[in-house]
């Protein structure tokens, strides 16, 4: 690996790290996750794809990864949406997704859904268990997505 190839991936882990902070920092105070951040952290993935040697996927497993991100998350709603009249899951958490997929491909979206998941289950279990009280009107899902992305660059 070049000195120059190890700047990028460090500019590329710091830009990502620090996105996943903010992402959840604010979804976790507001419920909002900002297009400002997803958006740019979903071209992130997709460019660091194309251009690293060390790319987790290929071009078209990125593109493919942040699509079916995206549509996952959207598909899970609407379903909800026919048994209940309220939103399940976010557009942010959308695109949140699309982001994770970009960056990790299309093969890793569901594994990062499913670990997500395990750390919400895993949250509401110990907050009962403990008996803290700590019930907000919608449970911020974009900290625990990010959690999970962190925890698969990690073991990838």
């Amino acid at each position: 690996m070049t000195n120059g190839q190890t700047i990028l991936s460090l500019i590329f882990y710091l830009l990502v790290f620090l996105s996943l902070v903010i992402i959840s920092w604010i979804d976790f105070k507001t419920s909002i996750i900002p297009n400002q951040i997803t958006l740019p952290l979903i071209l992130i993935g997709i460019g660091w794809n194309y251009i690293s040697l060390d790319a987790f996927c290929s071009l078209i497993e990125s593109i493919s990864g942040a699509l079916l991100g995206y549509f996952l998350i959207r598909t899970l709603d609407f379903l909800y949406r026919k048994f209940d009249d309220r939103e399940a899951i976010g557009q942010g958490d959308a695109k949140l997704l699309a982001a994770i997929g970009a960056i990790l491909g299309w093969k890793m979206v569901v594994p990062a859904l499913w670990v997500a998941a395990l750390l919400v289950l895993t949250f509401v279990m110990t907050q009962r268990t403990l008996t803290i009280k700590y019930n907000p009107k919608y449970m911020p899902f974009g900290p625990f997505l990010c959690v999970s992305l962190t925890i698969l660059l990690i073991y990838l």
